[in-house]
């Protein structure tokens, strides 16, 4: 049975309705962050959303919470997935993304903003996408950031006159290649989370990075072989999902690549 406050939550967000995962019974930090992990693990992205909505109300500023609780927000989708976005980015704004060096943050903000991109083809929100990922790159030479970063460059070159177009191609493969370098490093020296054990996660998205950024500069068969490697990770399937659909996004804009002779 839910107690009366997070049913509340449940019912503002929908997840009385579409919710999966049960929610702990009693509102300690503790149950709602092993509530929100497992409701995140099983993709159930509404009930982690409600957990984590009443964890903010006990850790309004950790950053951590409210960058997970954006993530949830707008994977969730409900109402829409346009409104969940909007959503997201009010949550996110309590971190300050244009003061902020927290590549987390830049990365949420990026994301955000693409996804505003593809829905409502508003140039304003691709060149904050831009922005977020390039600004997370450079400061870090953080490897998530960098791959998005590439990759909206593409996005910008399909809709560019051909010299502007031309200089996002280039600059994108520029960027992939220096993403290259940076994720078989990570891969080489392994990955520990902050018990020192394998993190599997956090390698899978390095391979994920790899399989990207060889897709960008045509090298097919490191790309096949970075597959293998994520896939023996054994990924929750909408990780697998993110990939594959990110995939099929950066091959339709390769073509225009193929269009201009570079």
């Amino acid at each position: 049975m839910k107690p009366p406050a997070l049913a509340e939550t449940l019912a503002a967000t929908g997840a009385d309705k579409t919710g999966k995962f049960d929610i702990p019974a009693d509102e300690t930090t503790t149950a709602l962050l092993d509530g929100f992990r497992k409701a995140k693990a099983s993709s159930d992205f509404i009930s982690a959303q409600a957990c984590l909505s009443r964890l903010r109300e006990r850790r309004p500023n950790d950053p951590y919470v409210v960058q997970q609780l954006a993530l949830a927000t707008y994977k969730a989708k409900p109402p829409t997935p346009k409104d969940a976005l909007l959503k997201a980015r009010d949550v996110l704004r309590a971190l300050q993304p244009h003061a902020t060096q927290d590549t987390e943050t830049l990365g949420l903000w990026g994301s955000i903003h693409k996804g505003l991109w593809y829905l409502t083809q508003d140039r304003t929100n691709l060149d904050e996408a831009i922005w977020a990922y390039e600004r997370g790159f450079y400061l870090r030479n953080d490897y998530y950031t960098g791959i998005n970063y590439a990759f909206l460059l593409n996005v910008r070159a399909s809709i560019s006159e051909r010299a502007d177009a031309i200089t996002d191609f280039v600059t994108a493969e520029r960027v992939r290649r220096r993403v290259v370098d940076v994720c078989k490093a990570l891969a080489e020296q392994g990955v520990k989370d902050d018990a020192g054990n394998a993190d599997t996660e956090a390698t899978f998205w390095i391979y994920g990075t790899l399989i990207e950024a060889y897709t960008g500069i045509g090298d097919r068969d490191s790309a096949d072989a970075a597959r293998e490697k994520a896939k023996q990770l054994q990924p929750q399937e909408w990780m697998l999902e993110t990939i594959n659909n990110q995939l099929t996004k950066l091959d339709a804009l390769l073509q225009r690549r193929a269009s201009l002779r570079i």
